[in-house]
C-alpha cells in the first residue's frame, strides 16, 4: 500500500476532522471475492460506482474518509445521526440486486 493511501481523502469528502466524541462507520461489500470472480473483467467498474455511490452519502452527511481499501471504507462523523443517515443514504442509493 502506498503512503498516500493512508492518507484521508479530504478532497472528496469533509475537509475537516471530526473532533470530540465521533462516531465511525467501517463498510465492506458482503461476498466480494466471489463477486470478482463472477463479473471478471466488469468488477472493476461496480467496484468504482460502489465508491461513487458510498462517497456521495458520505459527503452529504459530513463524513471525513479516513482510509479505504478495496471496497472497504472507514469513515468519522461528528454524531452518530450523520453517521446513521449517510448509511441509509448509501443502501437507498444502490440498485437492486439481481442474481443472474
Amino acid at each position: 500500500m502506498s503512503s498516500t493511501a493512508l492518507q484521508p481523502q479530504t478532497s472528496k469528502i469533509a475537509s475537516r476532522k471530526p473532533s470530540g466524541t465521533v462516531t465511525f462507520l467501517f463498510s465492506d461489500i458482503e461476498g466480494s471475492t466471489q463477486l470478482l470472480h463472477r463479473l471478471g473483467d466488469k468488477y472493476a467498474q461496480a467496484l468504482e460506482e460502489q465508491r461513487v455511490i458510498i462517497r456521495a452519502a458520505f459527503q452529504q452527511f459530513e463524513g471525513y474518509e479516513i482510509d479505504t481499501a478495496g471496497d472497504a471504507f472507514f469513515v468519522a462523523f461528528s454524531r452518530a445521526q450523520d453517521g446513521m443517515s449517510a448509511t441509509i443514504a448509501a443502501f437507498v442509493a444502490f440498485p437492486p440486486h439481481r442474481e443472474h
